[in-house]
């Protein structure tokens, strides 16, 4: 079991989330720290199913990680914008209620086997393709972190890291906007996909 493999520690390290302590003080340390969760999140399922020990409970695990992790990063975004709140926490319940009735209707199964017929062609391209589930995923928590980063402009942070690198504050306001720019639409689009996610997987469990 997949629980007890010696490459474990690429799971263990997800549990603790103990870099969410630098959100509020520490944002340079925060973000380096969640995307190295991130490409650890990545090389976790890969190695789980290069060595065979992939399971239902790790796929499980794996969806709550995941959940908990988004949920902590847009709740975050909620208390450094309160006038956005109400969005955040709308993607926040969009995100949970989707990929858990989407487990429910897919208990006696893996939740990435569907078909076009039955969950559209939308959302069978998503689970069936890695490489456009990857990207709507790292663009969906990218446009957060630069919404996270940005946020920081107006505090000393930013401004020591200017003086620190040379570098102007324009720099970092373009390097962000652009980032920004480039992952919104796919971000966006993994929201459609959980919406259309939802309505598939309630109309499977109603039916």
């Amino acid at each position: 079991m997949f629980l007890y493999s010696k490459y474990n520690w690429l799971h263990k390290r997800r549990i603790t989330y103990l870099f969410f302590f630098f959100a509020q003080n520490s944002p340079l340390i925060f973000v380096i720290l969640y995307a190295i969760s991130y490409v650890f999140d990545a090389l976790d399922g890969f190695v789980a199913r290069l060595i065979k020990q992939h399971s239902r409970f790790g796929a499980g695990l794996d969806m709550i990680l995941d959940r908990s992790s988004t949920t902590c990063l847009l709740s975050i975004l909620a208390i450094r914008f309160p006038q956005a709140s109400p969005i955040f926490f709308i993607l926040i319940s969009l995100d949970i209620s989707s990929h858990y009735l989407h487990m429910l209707a897919n208990v006696n199964s893996s939740h990435k086997i569907t078909t076009p017929e039955t969950h559209t062609y939308l959302l069978h391209l998503y689970y069936s393709c890695p490489l456009f589930l990857t990207t709507l995923c790292i663009a969906h928590e990218l446009a957060a972190l630069d919404i996270y980063a940005y946020s920081f402009f107006s505090e000393p942070f930013f401004y020591a890291v200017r003086s620190s690198l040379q570098f102007p504050i324009e720099w970092w306001h373009y390097f962000l906007g652009l980032s920004f720019i480039v992952s919104l639409p796919f971000a966006l689009l993994k929201t459609i996909i959980s919406l259309v996610q939802l309505i598939k997987a309630a109309q499977i469990l109603a039916s």
